[in-house]
């Protein structure tokens, strides 16, 4: 019984620094999402606080289907966060603070299907932002502060 108050502690303690951090990176990646991150197809940190998001944290996880980090306090997207995500097929940033979108946002999402954007407090979106996005169905925008969208031209490879 000792050892588990003793194991319940260090998590309590290592869950709070995590909260206090607010950062995403590949070292704290397994922590955020209880699981193994490499042999997962779907991963889900959602309500976790994150304010920002190391730029190499999901280079490895070419093999990723779903990313949901929705409900954080996301504040703007590095334009190196989703390099590697080939096969990306879905990703909710909805419920986070992001304010705008620069043109190198969603590089290399060539797979991606559905894109949650809705509920930020996004006032800007570059026109290139969406470009490489060849295989996008569903963009969910509502509930931000955008005033004029712009026509955006894709990439047909």
């Amino acid at each position: 019984m000792l050892k588990f108050i003793k194991i319940s502690f260090v998590l309590a303690i290592l869950f709070e620094n995590l909260n206090a951090q607010n950062h995403l990176n590949k070292t704290n990646l397994a922590i955020y999402c209880s699981c193994n991150p490499m042999k997962s197809s779907i991963i889900y940190i959602s309500l976790r606080y994150i304010k920002t998001i190391d730029p190499d944290t999901f280079t490895d996880l070419a093999s990723l289907q779903g990313l949901h980090l929705n409900s954080n306090q996301i504040l703007s997207i590095d334009p190196a966060t989703f390099i590697g995500l080939t096969s990306l097929r879905s990703l909710y940033l909805n419920s986070n603070q992001i304010l705008s979108i620069d043109s190198a946002a969603f590089t290399g999402l060539s797979s991606l299907r559905v894109l949650e954007l809705s509920y930020n407090q996004i006032s800007s979106i570059d026109p290139a932002a969406f470009t490489d996005l060849t295989s996008l169905r569903w963009l969910y925008l509502n509930s931000n502060q955008i005033s004029s969208i712009h026509r955006w031209k894709r990439n047909r490879n």
